[in-house]
This record gives structure tokens, sequence and C-alpha cells, in this order.
């Protein structure tokens, strides 16, 4: 995307980082946090959500996706990303990461639309299903 090198290693490095301290995450930021009340017991729990859109920007391409990604997917959701359109191979380059990583194969999917195209998806995700 035009980046001078060293600015795109420190994005990469940046990115393994946040991978790196994903699986002690869930423990500490998906814990049930207690809350008084009458209540004999009462707390706040987190769940996943489900799928997940991400209409990322190409100014970080990698960066912005793992930011949303590593936690999301820890959290126990999938995520679909429809990446700035010129950076389509970066969307498939973080896609093939996860897959090599293990993670299961449509966890995380890139969506190649427009920007026009994204309501669609939203109002009918079922259409845009691979």
């Amino acid at each position: 995307m035009g980046k001078p090198l060293r600015d795109g290693v420190a994005e990469a490095q940046k990115c393994a980082l946040a991978c790196d301290s994903m699986p002690t995450m869930p423990a500490r930021f998906l814990a049930r946090e207690p809350v008084a009340t009458e209540a004999r017991a009462s707390f706040v729990t987190f769940n996943p959500i489900g799928v997940v859109l991400a209409v990322m920007p190409w100014n970080f391409p990698f960066w912005q996706v793992f930011r949303f990604t590593a936690p999301g997917l820890m959290a126990g959701n999938a995520a679909v990303l429809k990446h700035a359109s010129n950076v389509p191979g970066c969307a498939f380059a973080i896609e093939s990461v996860f897959r090599e990583a293990g993670f299961p194969e449509h966890l995380f999917r890139t969506l190649m639309i427009g920007s026009r195209q994204v309501e669609a998806v939203i109002e009918k995700p079922r259409r845009c299903a691979p």
C-alpha cells in the first residue's frame, strides 16, 4: 500500500504482539463481573455475538484488522472483512494467516465487494455467504 519498509515491518510486529497476547485475554476481559444488588448473586457476563462485519480503511491494512479480529475471535465471534479496495492482497494474506494458525476455515472470511454493497450484506447476510 506504499508504506516505507520500516513502517510495514513495525505494523507487522504490532500485529504479532496483539496475537501473542490474545490467548490470555479471554480469561481477563470476558470473566464474569460481580455486581452488588439485593439478589443473592448478580453479575455481568460477556457472550459471543456471532458474525462481526468489519469495514476497514487502507492506511493500516494489517493492524486495523488484527486489532479487531484477534480479540473478536478469542471472544468466540466469527469475522467477515470488507477491506479497502486498494489492499485486497493484505486481506487475503490475513485470511491465510488465520487458516495457517489452525482456525476453522470459515471463521474469518474476506468479502471482495465494493463499499456500495456493504449495506446489502448487513440487510441480507445469508445471501452473501460463500
